[in-house]
């Protein structure tokens, strides 16, 4: 069945949707009238919709609920994460801090790069694990590979040698304790780590923070993201990195494209 570019954005953006309530949202199954209520400004005929992601291996159907296809996965895990490293790109090295435009941007970026682009990308961030807004970006081949094909600005802290300092960009733990004994001692998005020691056999790491020094447990320090100083262009480092919030995901398809006559 061949179909248009207009369809090829809209199936994206149905994976997307899915992507988010069977593996975000672990919901058992998206029943097939909730899909046809979130998109169905977007198309002539629902059933037409549907037939086209059956044929290409991206749904089944099963008591009135939709689950993912093998392709269908396949095609879902490359548009959130092309979008969720976007967020991260946009946000950590270009410093884009207007949320709308950020949305826009990561928008456009998820239907345009290959999958060498999106690897390049997430090698360049360290292999993030997050996006800005605390949802769980998906690994692909190059974080279980470790590829190392470029050299990483982005590193979470205990990868630092000693010496080395980076701006504390982000949080990749959700452990509320972790936070507040982070938080208390000054370690937030924005401010500038310098590793002053590293024990041996996996002993404590001690970070310097202006004048004052605190041990950290490795374990810890993992989970902390920083981009190393230095590491850009001079304009990308003049202000302080805002470390990720959450919010709610409004419809970004809505007026894109007008209804099928």
């Amino acid at each position: 069945m061949a179909i248009g570019f207009m369809n090829y954005r809209l199936i994206d953006e149905i994976m997307e949707f899915l992507w988010i309530k069977l593996e975000d949202e672990k919901m058992d199954g998206v029943p097939l009238d909730m899909l046809d209520k979130e998109f169905r400004d977007y198309y002539k005929n629902f059933q037409e919709i549907l037939n086209i992601l059956q044929e290409f291996n991206y749904i089944k159907i099963k008591n009135n609920k939709i689950y993912f296809a093998e392709k269908g996965r396949a095609r879902a895990i490359h548009i959130i994460r092309s979008h969720r490293l976007a967020e991260r790109l946009f946000t950590d090295v270009l410093n884009i801090k207007n949320d709308a435009n950020l949305e826009k941007q990561a928008c456009s970026f998820e239907h345009t790069i290959d999958d060498s682009i999106e690897a390049a990308i997430c090698t360049l961030l360290g292999h993030p694990q997050i996006c800005p807004h605390g949802f769980r970006i998906p690994p692909g081949p190059c974080c279980k590979k470790s590829m190392r094909e470029f050299e990483s600005v982005i590193k979470p802290l205990n990868e630092l040698k000693v010496g080395e300092s980076g701006t504390c960009l982000y949080f990749t733990t959700n452990k509320n304790d972790i936070m507040h004994r982070l938080m208390s001692i000054g370690i937030i998005p924005g401010v500038e780590l310098k590793i002053h020691q590293k024990m041996p056999f996996n002993g404590p790491i001690v970070v310097q923070i202006d004048q004052t020094q605190y041990a950290l447990d490795p374990s810890i320090a993992k989970n902390i993201y920083v981009r190393i100083s230095n590491s850009g262009p001079k304009d990308l480092q003049k202000e302080p990195i805002p470390g990720p919030k959450r919010h709610k995901r409004g419809r970004r398809f809505k007026g894109k494209h007008r209804k099928h006559d």
